[in-house]
This record gives structure tokens, sequence and C-alpha cells, in this order.
């Protein structure tokens, strides 16, 4: 997914869903894309290559 249409699907995500959980994973520009995606209303983000252990715990941690 091209980076800017996943900033731009948080952003609308996050105004039609205020309760969605999202975790954000990029591997583009080492990362720079994810502060931008926290900003926007990521709960988590990811920099790639993402291990299982670490969705795992992104996850437990979103959902509290």
């Amino acid at each position: 997914m091209p980076e800017k249409e996943g900033i731009e699907i948080i952003r609308s995500m996050r105004q039609e869903l205020p309760d969605l959980k999202i975790i954000a994973m990029s591997g583009a520009f080492g990362g720079g894309f994810l502060k931008a995606a926290k900003r926007l209303g990521a709960n988590s983000t990811l920099a790639k290559p993402v291990t299982a252990e670490q969705l795992i715990a992104a996850v437990r941690s979103i959902l509290g």
C-alpha cells in the first residue's frame, strides 16, 4: 500500500470509527511515515520487518 494512502486511511478511519484500534506498519524511509501515522491516530506503530512477537505485543498493548 502506498504510504500516502495508508496515512489517509488512518485519518479517515479515526474520524469514522474513533474507538477503532489501529496498528500502522511501514518500512519506507526508515519508518518516517510512522511518526505521521501516530499523529493521525494510530494506536501503535511498527517498523518493518515485523516479527510475530512484535505484532502480538502491539495487539496486546492496544487491547489492554
